[in-house]
């Protein structure tokens, strides 16, 4: 991945496994730097993590995300990260029901690490 963008654990929930959703969320990695760049601006040192919880739907599209826990000390980075998982497509979870995920991006300034 590209330097500042870093995709780390996950505690999950519901019927989508970890791997499926690091999968999905590492394809996405561009979003989560453009969300270091908002960061930078603010702070050229720009450290954080922001952890989301989101809602997918059966068809595992996002319904909703939101962020639950952040020291990235910027609310735009915050709702840019929240943004960029409601941009995702997921697949759809076992059984056709809604599952609800949460979710840590870790902003480092240097390469995230999976």
């Amino acid at each position: 991945m590209k330097p500042g963008a870093a995709v780390a654990t996950g505690t999950l929930g519901g019927s989508l496994s970890e791997a499926q959703i690091r999968d999905v969320v590492e394809k996405h990695a561009e979003l989560f730097d453009e969300c270091y760049k908002i960061g930078v601006k603010s702070s050229p040192k720009f450290v954080g993590k922001v952890t989301v919880k989101a809602t997918i739907g059966p068809s595992g599209k996002v319904n909703k995300a939101d962020v639950v826990r952040s020291t990235a000390k910027n609310p735009q980075v915050d709702r840019c990260v929240a943004d960029a998982f409601e941009k995702m497509q997921f697949p759809p979870p076992q059984g056709g029901v809604t599952t609800v995920i949460t979710f840590p991006i870790e902003f480092s300034g240097v390469e995230l690490v999976p």
